[in-house]
C-alpha cells in the first residue's frame, strides 16, 4: 500500500489563501460524488492514518474539526472510508480497527508535514476519546501538543507514545521534536484524574528523559501514585510489582511497549529488560531476546542471537559475540577474555585460555607503544619505516619471526637432503642402466 498520498495538503495546507482553498474544496467536492465501492477502493490503498486523513479531508479543514469539534460529525463518504475494513486485519469491525492508530504506517517525509489542527481533526473524526486505546506518534515532530486536546479525560487510552521515532529507531532526534510539556501534560493530568481511566504505559520523548521541569516532575508523581494504586501483578509469577516511571530519566520500566503488559525484575521473570538503545521495555514474546553485554534488544541489533558458550549461557548478539581463532571456543566479552588486532584490515580474535603464560600469544599489547597487533601486522606496520619503527615491536617481530624463520631452514635442509637422496638413487639407476 501507498502513504505517501499528500493528504496533508489537502486536509490542511490546501485551505490557505482563496485560490488554494477554492481548488481543494473542488476536490473534496469530487470525493464525495465518488460511489462508496471507489472509495473503499481509494481507502484500500492507504495505510489507516493517510485514510484517516483522507476522511477529514472530505467533511472539512483540519482547523474546523479543532474549532467546531462538538458539532464537526464525519460525512456520509467520511463513514464509508473509515468503514473500510482490510480483508487480513484481524481487527474487522470498525470500531476495533481504530483502537489503534500508529503514525509510523506513514512515510516520515509525510508525518513531518503534519500539524496540531492535522491530528486534533484525526482524533476527532475517529471519536479518539471514547475509542482509541494506543496511540503512536512517530515523526510528527512539528505538533506542540494541541492537537491532543480531543483526548482531554479519555478513559479509553491505554498507550500514549510520545517518543517521535518508529519502533526499534534510536530515540535522538536531531533537531529536537517541538513537543511542549505546557501543551500535552494538562491532557494527560485529565486522563489520570478520571477514576475509571485506563492509561498504564506512556513513552516520553528523549529530551525529557533527564530534563529538569517542574511540569514534568509533578505529572510523574502522579502518574506513578496512579499506577502504584492498581497494584499491578506480574504477568509471569503473579506478585505484585511497581511498575512505574523511574522519576530520574522519566522512562516507564517493566511494561512492555508491545503488548503492555506488567512484569516484575526478579531473576525469574526478569522478561520486560529494558532496551539500552531504543530506551524502551519488551518482552521475550514481543522481542525474542536482549545482548547480555551491551543491553540492545534483538529487534535494535537486526541480528540473531546466540549463546555464550562459556559459563553465563547469555543471550548475545553478533556484534558482542567473540570466537576464537585458535580454539574455535565462542563466547561474550565478561565470560571469555578476547584480544583483538588493532589494525583496520585485520579481523583475527584469541582468547588469553589458549595459552599457558609460557608461550606468549600470536596478539599481544606492545609494552612499550601499546600497539596490539598481530605478528603479521606489526610486521607490516614495522616494515613502513623501520627506522621509526618500535624497539618493543621489532624485539616481538624478532620473537616470532626468528623461530619461523628457523623452523622454515630446517623444512628447507630437509628437503634438501631428501632431494639429494632422490638424485643419488636416479644416479645409481641411471649408471645401472648404461652397464646393461
Amino acid at each position: 500500500k501507498s502513504s505517501s498520498f499528500p493528504l496533508s495538503t489537502m486536509a490542511s495546507n490546501g485551505f490557505n489563501g482563496s485560490g488554494k482553498r477554492k481548488r481543494a474544496i473542488q476536490s473534496s467536492s469530487l470525493l464525495l460524488d465518488l460511489p462508496d465501492q471507489l472509495l473503499e477502493t481509494l481507502a484500500s490503498y492507504l495505510e489507516k492514518p493517510s485514510r484517516a486523513l483522507l476522511a477529514v479531508a472530505v467533511t472539512a479543514p483540519s482547523s474546523s474539526w479543532r474549532k467546531n469539534h462538538t458539532n464537526c460529525q464525519p460525512s456520509a463518504a467520511s463513514k464509508v472510508i473509515l468503514s473500510f475494513s482490510d480483508p487480513q486485519s484481524v481487527l474487522p469491525h470498525q470500531a476495533q480497527q481504530w483502537e489503534i492508530l500508529d503514525f509510523n504506517d506513514v512515510e516520515k517525509n509525510l508525518a513531518a508535514k503534519l500539524t496540531d489542527n492535522d491530528l486534533g481533526a484525526i482524533l476527532v473524526c475517529l471519536n479518539a476519546r471514547n475509542e482509541l486505546k494506543k496511540l503512536k506518534l512517530a515523526g510528527l515532530v512539528n505538533i506542540t501538543g494541541h492537537g491532543l486536546e480531543h483526548l482531554h479525560g479519555s478513559v479509553a487510552l491505554e498507550q500514549i507514545d510520545l517518543g517521535f521515532v518508529g519502533q526499534h529507531e534510536d530515540p535522538y532526534i536531531s533537531p529536537e521534536p517541538m513537543i511542549s510539556a505546557e501543551a500535552i501534560i494538562p491532557t494527560l493530568e485529565s486522563i489520570v484524574d478520571e477514576d475509571d481511566n485506563r492509561l498504564k504505559h506512556i513513552v516520553f520523548p528523549k529530551k525529557w528523559h533527564s530534563s529538569e521541569s517542574a511540569i514534568l516532575d509533578r505529572f510523574s508523581t502522579i502518574y506513578n501514585q496512579l499506577l502504584d494504586s492498581r497494584s499491578y501483578r506480574c504477568s509471569k509469577c503473579d506478585c505484585r510489582k511497581a511498575v512505574g516511571m523511574n522519576d530520574y530519566r522519566r522512562i516507564q520500566l517493566n511494561t512492555c511497549n508491545g503488548c503492555v503488559k506488567q512484569f516484575c525484575n526478579s531473576a525469574e521473570c526478569a522478561v520486560a529488560l529494558h532496551c539500552n538503545k531504543c530506551e524502551v521495555c519488551y518482552c521475550g514474546v514481543c522481542v525474542p531476546s536482549r545482548c547480555t553485554m551491551c543491553g540492545e534488544c534483538s529487534g535494535c541489533t537486526e541480528t540473531n542471537s546466540k549463546h555464550c558458550e562459556r559459563g553465563c549461557g547469555g543471550d548475545i548478539c553478533e556484534v558482542c559475540f567473540h570466537t576464537c581463532q585458535y580454539c574455535n571456543v565462542s563466547g561474550c566479552g565478561d565470560c571469555l577474555e578476547i584480544v583483538q588486532c588493532e589494525s583496520d584490515d585485520c579481523n583475527k580474535k584469541f582468547c588469553l585460555d589458549c595459552f599457558d603464560g609460557e608461550e606468549e600469544p600470536d596478539l599481544i599489547n606492545c609494552g612499550e607503544c601499546g600497539d596490539a597487533f598481530c605478528s603479521d601486522c606489526r610486521l607490516l606496520e614495522c616494515n613502513k619505516d623501520w627506522q621509526r619503527a618500535c624497539s618493543g615491536c621489532v624485539e616481538k617481530i624478532g620473537r616470532t619471526t626468528i623461530p619461523e624463520l628457523q623452523e622454515k631452514n630446517e623444512n628447507l635442509h630437509r628437503e634438501i637432503d631428501k632431494l639429494r637422496q632422490e638424485m643419488e638413487k636416479l644416479r645409481l639407476e641411471n649408471k645401472e642402466w648404461r652397464e646393461k
